[in-house]
Order: structure tokens, then C-alpha cells, then sequence
């Protein structure tokens, strides 16, 4: 009988055994590497500047083991790269791919999302913008400096699209350092006042009139010259300027009537409504005259009249009235900003809130007995305010306790304050001291509680005094 055969599974020698382990081991641990390596290759990449290869390894590691504990390192890495790359590169295009592939990795990372949501600043859509700041608080590792700052750059912009009076004045209120503020800052100052946009007031009726005189002096030459087609067509050019003309002089007359005033500048309308006036009249009459020729004779000259005799005084009259507003800055505007805390306004370099000691060295002008027994002036709606107003040896003075509105907070120059005028708060009331006589004039704005009071005192130079020293509004 021959030898017994063994069946089944043939049995693992410890040898054999041995051999497999020494085999599949490596292959294990090299496998187990292989990811290590592939993100150690693309931190070597991005550290000599090949961004597009760093971030082509961590694409293919996340296809070819999706798996791996690495791919969560990866995303991280391809993120941060990518967006640093998008923060270092000033071409907007560039930037926008960047945070699209930074977003196809992690699509609620905050800080990607945030920066695309900067991106959309780029166009006028700013609805886009609101929508994409909106789904912010659904992300993750939102950087809240960015978000914040983004926040504010949308009202910016908000406000700085509206053509409302107060959107400008808040715009100002809450950022007057931003790029916004002061872009919009002279149309606000020009919309509250005429003097802040005086020389654009004046610009015309001078441009026009000239403009007007030398079509006229062109059509006289031409006239003169014997070519009856080159007079014609001479002629038309005035009648066509002047009618024009008269047409923008209308509007630009009615802008004027209807504009926002701020104290002070009721003359300077006055004066401006009388030039475009008289610039309308002037460019009817030569619209008149020069469309049938006939009465050509009876306006020649009338355009450098109203220019050099109505038009240039009257110019110099109301720079002198505006020197004054426009001095006085943003604080007779009514435009506060936030940084610069007071009562509803601004503080002006005179204006003192706090309490002063009796004890400060004297006052200036007469003694406070010699106050005592003088007369009261006369000063409309003083009375009202609890204020005392009197006026002796060459200086006004006024002093005012508390009254409905409340106790008194402070005093502020708007014009006139000067090294011998004081304005302060001593002993709980209002104190100003100012030198008067012929061709005084300031203004002064007093505090109680929310709401300011304004003083004027105007006494016109070379007149007698007046009988009402001045004026609380």
C-alpha cells in the first residue's frame, strides 16, 4: 500500500510565513507613506513658488485616496494657499479664480467666502453684495474683522449711491475719514449752502456774458467786412447763444430761489438772484435784436455792461458775505461726526463743556462790579433764554443760567471769537465776553440741554449803533 495522501488546505510553514510578512509589510508602510509623501511634496512646491503644482498634488491626492486622514490636511493647505495668493495678487480676475478653487475644496469656509463677497464691490450691484454678506453667518471660520469691515464698506456705498440729504450726513457722521465721506462731502457742502458752491453759482453768468460779447464783436466784424453770408450766419451764432443762454440763466435762477440757506446767506441769494436777473435780461435783448437784425443797434454793448458794471461788483459783494460762512467749516452746515462727540454737532476750537473755576485769572474788559450797575441791551429772545446781555466800556457781554431747556453745557464761536473774546461756562453759567464797536459782527452758538441757540451780533461799520445789539435764534 503506497503512501497516504494529505488533503485540504496545505498547512503555513513558520518559513513561509516569515517570507509573507517580510513581503506585504513594506508594501503596507509604503502605502501608508504614500499620502505623507504627496503632501510633503506640495508644501516643497509652494515653498519654491510653484502654486498651480502644489495645489495639482493635493488635487491629485484627494482623487486618488479621498479617504485618507491626509485629504483633511490637504483642504486646509489648498485653502490658506490659495488665499493667500488671492490677498497678494492686484489683478481682480486672477483673484476671482483663486477664491473659486479655494471654494471648490471648502465651500463654507468663511474667509473664502467673505473675500469673494469684497469681490463683488468690484461692479455697481450692491444688492449682490447684501446677498452674499447675508449667508455669511452660515459659514465656518468666519473672520469676523473682515466681516465687520465689509458690513461697513456696504453702508458706505449704500449711502454714498443715495441722493438723500441725510444718507450724506450719515455717511459722514459715522465715517468721516472714509474715501466715501470726503468724495461726497463737497456735494453735501454745496447742496446745505450756496456759499459752498458759490464759484459754480458765479461761473456762468460770467462765461455767458463774455462768451456773448465776443459773438457779438465777431458779428460786427463780419458785418463790416461786406460778406453778407458770413454776417447772417455771425448773427444766428449770438441769437443762438443768447437764447440758450437765457434758457440755463432761468434755471440756474430757480435753483438759486429754492436752495437750502444757512445763516447768513439770505443776502447772498439776494445778490445772486439780481445777476441772473440781470443775465437773463441781458441774453433776452440780444436774442430779441439779433433774430431780425432790426434793433441790432440798441443792445450793442449791453453784454460787457452787465458783465463789468452788474455782474463783477456784485461777484466781489458776494465772496466777501460767503468769506465769513465758509470760515465758520462743517459746524454751520449741521454735519457731525461721530469721532467728535458734542451735542448733536460737532465741537468748534472755542467750545468748552466742562465746568471753569470762578478762580481763573480776571476777565477781560470791565471789572464784574462795574457789570453790576450797568444796563441791560437790547437782544431779541434773550429774555426766553435766562440770559443777561449788557454792553460797557467797548465790550459786549452775555451770561445765561439755566433755564426750561435745562442747565447750561457750553458756548462755541461760529465767527469773530478772538484773542480778547471769552466764551466758557463759570459757576454754572454761560460767560461770553467780546469787544464791541463799529463794524463788529460774530456769531456765537449757546447750549442747553440737545438743542443750540445762536447769537448774532452784527454792528454795520460807519452806522450809529444799533438799537438791537443782536439776535438769539
Amino acid at each position: 500500500m503506497g503512501p497516504k495522501l494529505q488533503t485540504g488546505r496545505p498547512t503555513m510553514t513558520k518559513g513561509r510565513a516569515f517570507f509573507l510578512i517580510l513581503i506585504v509589510i513594506p508594501w503596507l508602510i509604503i502605502a501608508c507613506n504614500k499620502e505623507g509623501e504627496m503632501l510633503s511634496e506640495a508644501k516643497s512646491l509652494r515653498a519654491s513658488g510653484n502654486l498651480t503644482g502644489a495645489v495639482s498634488v493635493l488635487e491629485k491626492l484627494r482623487s486618488t485616496a479621498p479617504d485618507a486622514e491626509e485629504v483633511g490636511e490637504a483642504r486646509r493647505l489648498a485653502v490658506e494657499w490659495l488665499v493667500e495668493e488671492a490677498d497678494r495678487t492686484k489683478d481682480a480676475d486672477e483673484r476671482t479664480q483663486l477664491l473659486e478653487q479655494a471654494t471648490t475644496w471648502d465651500p463654507k469656509h468663511g474667509g473664502v467666502h467673505a473675500r469673494v463677497c469684497d469681490g463683488f464691490f468690484q461692479g455697481s450691484d450692491l444688492k449682490a453684495v447684501e446677498t452674499c454678506l447675508s449667508k455669511l453667518p452660515e459659514m465656518n471660520q468666519v473672520p469676523e474683522e473682515l466681516a465687520k469691515e465689509l458690513s461697513q464698506k456696504l453702508r458706505r456705498r449704500n449711502l454714498t449711491s443715495s441722493d438723500e440729504t441725510d444718507d450724506w450726513k450719515a455717511l459722514v457722521k459715522e465715517f468721516p475719514e472714509s474715501v466715501e465721506a470726503k468724495s461726497v462731502l463737497p456735494r453735501l457742502r454745496a447742496r446745505l449752502s450756496l456759499c459752498h458752491g458759490i464759484e459754480a453759482h458765479l461761473k456762468f453768468p460770467e462765461e455767458s456774458l463774455t462768451r456773448l460779447r465776443d459773438l457779438e464783436l465777431s458779428a460786427l466784424h463780419e458785418m463790416k467786412s461786406g460778406d453778407v453770408v458770413k454776417g447772417v450766419v455771425a448773427i444766428e451764432r449770438v441769437q443762438k447763444h443768447a437764447e440758450s443762454s437765457r434758457g440755463e440763466a432761468e434755471s440756474k435762477l430757480q435753483e438759486v430761489l429754492h436752495h437750502q440757506l444757512v445763516q447768513g446767506e439770505e443776502r447772498v441769494r439776494d445778490e445772486l438772484e439780481w445777476i441772473y436777473r440781470s443775465t437773463k435780461v441781458a441774453h433776452r435783448n440780444y436774442a430779441d435784436a439779433f433774430r431780425s437784425a432790426r434793433e441790432l443797434f440798441g443792445v450793442l454793448g449791453q453784454a460787457e455792461i452787465a458783465r463789468d458794471e452788474m455782474v463783477r461788483p456784485r461777484a466781489t459783494t458776494i465772496r466777501d458775505l460767503c468769506g465769513a460762512i465758509l470760515n465758520s467749516g462743517d459746524r454751520i452746515l449741521g454735519i457731525q461726526k461721530s469721532n467728535e462727540r458734542s451735542i448733536d454737532r460737532p465741537p468748534g476750537g472755542k467750545i468748552v463743556r466742562e465746568e471753569q473755576p470762578s478762580s481763573e485769572k480776571p476777565l477781560p474788559g470791565p471789572s464784574a462790579v462795574n457789570w453790576e450797575s450797568a444796563k441791560e441791551c437790547t437782544v431779541k429772545g434773550s429774555s426766553a433764554l435766562s440770559c443777561e446781555t449788557k454792553i460797557l466800556d467797548g465790550y459786549f457781554r452775555a451770561v445765561c443760567g439755566k433755564n426750561s431747556e435745562g442747565a447750561p453745557v457750553g458756548v462755541d464761536y461760529y465767527t469773530g471769537g478772538g484773542p480778547d473774546s471769552v466764551a466758557k461756562v463759570i459757576d454754572g453759567k454761560i460767560v461770553l465776553l467780546h469787544p464791541y464797536k463799529s463794524g463788529t459782527k460774530f456769531m456765537a452758538e449757546f447750549h442747553w440741554g440737545k438743542r443750540p441757540h445762536l447769537l448774532t451780533v452784527d454792528w454795520p461799520s460807519g452806522a450809529p449803533m444799533p438799537p438791537m445789539t443782536g439776535v438769539f435764534e
